[in-house]
């Protein structure tokens, strides 16, 4: 089997860090990661559109997802 290093943050809509939620490697293929809402200091972050940002052997992807208390 093949592994990657893969790192996946959520950061706010002014890019700033909320919290890292991996930074470890992975089995390639499929693999679902949950986020509970909280920030590195385990607050739950107010409702509001936030950013994922994962990068993988150079690559990365960034999207939006909305926060809903």
């Amino acid at each position: 089997a093949k592994y990657s290093l893969v790192d996946l943050k959520i950061v706010d809509i002014n890019g700033r860090q909320i919290c890292q939620l991996l930074n470890n490697d992975f089995v390639a293929g499929r693999n679902d990661v949950s986020w509970n809402g909280k920030n590195t200091s385990g607050k739950v972050v107010p409702t509001g559109m936030y950013l994922y940002d994962i990068e993988s052997e150079g690559r990365r992807l960034q999207g939006k997802m909305l926060f809903l208390k």
